[in-house]
C-alpha cells in the first residue's frame, strides 16, 4: 500500500512540475499592452486637470493624474493566415491610445519591449483590437480551439492583473460555469454568446487569453475565449468572448487591413442606433474619436455632467473615474443621444448625403426645416468616427435641452447660527435636504419674540447656479412652525405660526462632494395673522452641504 501511495505522489508530483512548466510557457505568448496617449490627448488632459481642480471636482482632478501614470491590459500573440503576428486584445485596454506598447516578461524579470505599433483595428460590438506587431517579430501565435466548450469545462486565465499599480503576471483555474451565457448588456446575443466561468480575473486582465489544456498545443494550451469583463457584485463571475468569434473578427480586421465600413455604411450604422429604443447613450460613444475629445472645451465635461439625469451621470462619472478620456467621450455620447431625442423617443430627421471635407467627410443631419445639425468624420483606429458635432467644440452645450436636470440631486446641509429682529436675538440650527431644485427644511430656533424655542418645517424652491468652485443658490419658501411660550405661562403651545422666506446660500466645493455653505434668510411669521402680528426676523447661517453636485452651469 505504501508503494502505491508513493508512486501515486511522485506522479503528482510529475504532472504539478508539467503544469507550472506550461504556466510558465505561457508568458512567451502572453504580454502587456499599454496605451501611448497622442500629445494632443496628454495636454487637453493636463489642462482639463487644472480646470477641474479650479472647479472644486478635486476628485475627477485625481482620476486625470492617476490615469496619466499610464494604464495597461493584456494580450495575446495570434498568427495570421498571411504568416503575419498580431497581437489580440480588448477594445477598451486602447480604446483612448493613438499607438500601443507591448511588452513581453522574461523569467530573469525584465521584459523585452515593443513601442509605438499601430492599431490596426477594432470591433466595437465585440470590443475587440489587432494590433500589428514589426515585420521582424517572429514568435508564432497560440493556437484557437473554436470548438464549443462545454459546462464543467476545466479553464485558465493568463494576463497581467495590476498589484500595487503595477502589472505582475497571474495564472489562474477555475471551470465554465455557463458555456452559452446570453448578456445582451455586455454583447448583443446575435452577434455571440459568452463564456462565463469562475478562473480569476482582476484589473489587467483584459484582453489575455481564456486557455483550456492541450498537449498538441504550442505552450500546452488553447485560446478558447478572451477575458473581458467580471460582474462585480458576485463572486467568481467572469465573462469571455468565445474563441470563434475572435478568430473570425481578428480575420476580418485583418484581411481588410482594418478599414471595413465605408462613411454611408458608418452613418446607416449611426441612425441604426438612434433608433434602437434597446440602446443607452453609452452605444454613441463608438462613434466619437479621441481627436474630438482632446479638442473639448475645458468646461464641456462639467457642463453635460451637470445637465445630466442621475442615472446617466452616474454612468458618467463612473466612467470617468477609471478612464477620463472614455468618461468625456460618454459625456460626448450623451450630448449627440439627447441631440435626437424628445423625451425617450428619437425624433425625426433626416441624412444628406455625406460631403468630402478635408481628410473626412461632411455629415449634415436635417431634424426640421429650420434647423441642420453638422458632423464631421474621420478615420480612426480603422473606424470612421466623429470630430466634431454640432459644433460642440466652439460652442459648447449650451442649447441642450436637459437644462434643468441634475447630476447629482440629492444633498444635504446643516447648518447653524443666529437669529436677529429687533427685541430678540437667538440660536437658528437648520438642517436641509435637497431633491434636484426642491428643498425640505427643519429648523430648530429660539429668535421669535415672546417664545422659548419652537420647530419649524417646510418646503423650499432654489435655483442653484454653479461659478466653478461657489454654488449661488437663490431660494423662497413656505413654513409651518410650533413655538413654546415663556415659562409661567398656562399654555405652553402657541398656535401654528406660517412664514415666508426668502433668502440666497453660498457653497464653497472643498470636492465634488462635500462644501461649506454660508447663507442668509429673511422670514415673515405670521404672516396669515393667525395669532396677532407679524414677526420679521433675518437669519446668518453657516455650515456643510454633503453631495454638492446639485447645481447646474451658466454660459
Amino acid at each position: 500500500m505504501k508503494t502505491i501511495k508513493v508512486k501515486l505522489l511522485k506522479l503528482g508530483l510529475l504532472l504539478t512540475c508539467l503544469w507550472y512548466a506550461n504556466a510558465s510557457g505561457m508568458r512567451d505568448y502572453v504580454c502587456i499592452v499599454r496605451s501611448n496617449y497622442s500629445e494632443q490627448n496628454k495636454a487637453f488632459l493636463n489642462s482639463y486637470k487644472t480646470t477641474l481642480e479650479n472647479s472644486g471636482y478635486k476628485n475627477f482632478s485625481k482620476y486625470i493624474e492617476s490615469y496619466l501614470e499610464g494604464s495597461y491590459g493584456s494580450g495575446f500573440i495570434y498568427t495570421a493566415s498571411n504568416g503575419k503576428s498580431y497581437i489580440i486584445t480588448n477594445r477598451h485596454v486602447i480604446s483612448s491610445a493613438e499607438t500601443a506598447t507591448v511588452q513581453f516578461e522574461n523569467d530573469d524579470g525584465s521584459t523585452a519591449e515593443y513601442k509605438d505599433l499601430k492599431i490596426l483595428g477594432v470591433d466595437e460590438e465585440l470590443d475587440l483590437a489587432v494590433i500589428e506587431m514589426p515585420a521582424s517579430f517572429k514568435k508564432p501565435g497560440l493556437t484557437f480551439r473554436t470548438a464549443k466548450v462545454t459546462d464543467g469545462d476545466d479553464v485558465w486565465t493568463a494576463g497581467f492583473p495590476g498589484l500595487n499599480s503595477d502589472p505582475v503576471w497571474q495564472f489562474g483555474k477555475g471551470s465554465v460555469t455557463n458555456a452559452s451565457a446570453r448578456i445582451k448588456e455586455l454583447v448583443n446575443p446575435e452577434i455571440s454568446v459568452l463564456i462565463q466561468h469562475s478562473a480569476q480575473v482582476d484589473g489587467g486582465n483584459s484582453g489575455g487569453p481564456l486557455l483550456i489544456a492541450d498537449s498538441k498545443a504550442k505552450g500546452g494550451y488553447s485560446v478558447v475565449g478572451i477575458n473581458t469583463w467580471k460582474a462585480t457584485k458576485r463572486e467568481n463571475t467572469n465573462f469571455a468572448i468565445p474563441a470563434a468569434a475572435v478568430k473570425a473578427a481578428a480575420d476580418k480586421i485583418i484581411s481588410s487591413k482594418g478599414q471595413n465600413t465605408t462613411i454611408a455604411d458608418r452613418i446607416k450604422q449611426f441612425n441604426e442606433s438612434i433608433a434602437n429604443k434597446d440602446e443607452t447613450f453609452s452605444n454613441m460613444s463608438k462613434y466619437i474619436s479621441n481627436e474630438m475629445v482632446s479638442n473639448c472645451k475645458g468646461n464641456v465635461f462639467v457642463s453635460i455632467l451637470s445637465k445630466a439625469g442621475k442615472s446617466s451621470s452616474e454612468v458618467i462619472a463612473g466612467t470617468f473615474a477609471y478612464d477620463p478620456i472614455e468618461g468625456v467621450r460618454y459625456a460626448l455620447a450623451y450630448y449627440i443621444w439627447t441631440s435626437f431625442r424628445k423625451g425617450e423617443n428619437p425624433i425625426d430627421y433626416k441624412t444628406e448625403a455625406p460631403e468630402e471635407s478635408g481628410n473626412g467627410y461632411k455629415v449634415m443631419f436635417a431634424i426640421s426645416d429650420k434647423k441642420s445639425i453638422s458632423s464631421f468624420w474621420t478615420v480612426e483606429q480603422g473606424r470612421w468616427r466623429l470630430t466634431d458635432f454640432d459644433d460642440i467644440l466652439s460652442k459648447g452645450v449650451s442649447n441642450m435641452s436637459t437644462s434643468f436636470s441634475f447630476s447629482n440631486p440629492y444633498t444635504f446641509a446643516v447648518s447653524g447660527g443666529a437669529g436677529l429682529n429687533d427685541s430678540t436675538k437667538g440660536f437658528v440650527i437648520e438642517g436641509d435636504l435637497n431633491y434636484s431644485y426642491t428643498q425640505i427644511f427643519l429648523v430648530v430656533r429660539n429668535d421669535i419674540p415672546g417664545y422659548k424655542t419652537g420647530v419649524e418645517f417646510g418646503s423650499r424652491f432654489n435655483l442653484p447656479l454653479n461659478f466653478g468652485a461657489v454654488i449661488v443658490q437663490p431660494e423662497v419658501g413656505f413654513g409651518v412652525g410650533f413655538f413654546d411660550k415663556k415659562y409661567g405661562e398656562t399654555d405652553m403651545i402657541d398656535k401654528m405660526k406660517f412664514s415666508l422666506s426668502a433668502g440666497v446660500d453660498f457653497v464653497i466645493r472643498i470636492n465634488d462632494k462635500i462644501g461649506i455653505n454660508i447663507g442668509g434668510r429673511y422670514d415673515i411669521f405670521d404672516f396669515i395673522s393667525l395669532s396677532g402680528a407679524s414677526i420679521k426676523s433675518f437669519g446668518v447661517i453657516a455650515g456643510i452641504d454633503i453631495g454638492t453636485g446639485n447645481s447646474f452651469s451658466l454660459w
